[in-house]
């Protein structure tokens, strides 16, 4: 899990933390998740990003290709927009799953609910998508390095 726009941390413990201990737990209070993970599954390194942290913050492909040069990935897995996108580009794949209730964003009003899932075998990704509009879409687009 990373870190996404209204990520907050709640203390459900019935006992108050003392001073010490608030202080001691200071700087994961602040950030609960981490900005970004690099997963490897396969022969694949995959980044993980929300995708609230760039700039600009929507998902440009020129962006995306620095912060996949930059965490040096095979795929980069990101999101803020919303809006389902998958695509091959300077030699890395890219994956925004969008989102899966179809809640609106800065970029898009009225996004299509979709979500992804991988399938992942030596040097071969299989992205399956699904969308509802007035149906359920399903989908694959395929991806080997």
């Amino acid at each position: 899990m990373v870190l996404g726009d209204y990520d907050e941390l709640y203390d459900l413990s019935a006992t108050k933390p003392t001073k010490s201990e608030q202080k001691e737990n200071a700087s994961t209070l602040k950030k609960p998740f981490p900005d970004s993970k690099i997963v490897e599954i396969e022969n694949f390194k995959i980044g993980i990003i929300h995708g609230h942290q760039l700039s600009p913050p929507d998902g440009k492909v020129d962006t995306l290709a620095s912060v996949a040069r930059y965490m040096d990935v095979d795929v980069l897995c990101s999101g803020n927009t919303h809006r389902f996108v998958a695509y091959e580009e300077d030699g890395k794949f890219f994956i925004n799953p969008g989102s899966a209730t179809g809640a609106s964003s800065a970029y898009e009003n009225n996004p299509t609910p979709s979500f992804v899932l991988l399938d992942i075998k030596e040097n071969n990704m299989v992205v399956y998508f699904y969308q509802l509009t007035d149906e359920v879409i399903v989908d694959r687009i395929e991806y080997s390095k």
